[in-house]
């Protein structure tokens, strides 16, 4: 059971901004689930809140995917296409705050594929 105290959303010393809230965590480690079942609980609250996660948007996810494979990883193309999404999504996330949502994610960046050679 999540026991979380919102009282702060009463509180006149509280900026009306809203606020981002990140997930870390090793994969499997249920940061995605954490993350959504807090946007559950709050809403549930009547606390705005959003859940949201990169890639993000939806135009770019396909290419992103495409060049993050094989090896496309390390073509300038794949950073422009990470640039760009992080670009929108952080623009939402501002606006989002300014409307006093609080977001939640679960990654922020992206995850490269590293190449070892021992």
């Amino acid at each position: 059971m999540i026991s979380i105290d919102t009282s702060f959303q009463n509180s006149s010393k509280i900026s009306s901004l809203g606020k981002f809230i990140v997930f870390e965590g090793c994969h499997a480690s249920g940061k995605t689930t954490q993350a959504k079942m807090l946007c559950e609980y709050l809403q549930s609250k009547g606390i705005k809140a959003q859940y949201t996660k990169e890639p993000y948007c939806d135009d770019l996810k396909p290419l992103i995917r495409r060049y993050s494979d094989g090896d496309l990883i390390d073509s300038p193309i794949l950073m422009y296409l990470i640039a760009a999404d992080r670009y929108l999504h952080t623009k939402d996330i501002t606006s989002w705050m300014q409307k006093g949502v609080i977001g939640m994610c679960c990654q922020v960046g992206f995850t490269s594929k590293y190449k070892v050679s021992l």
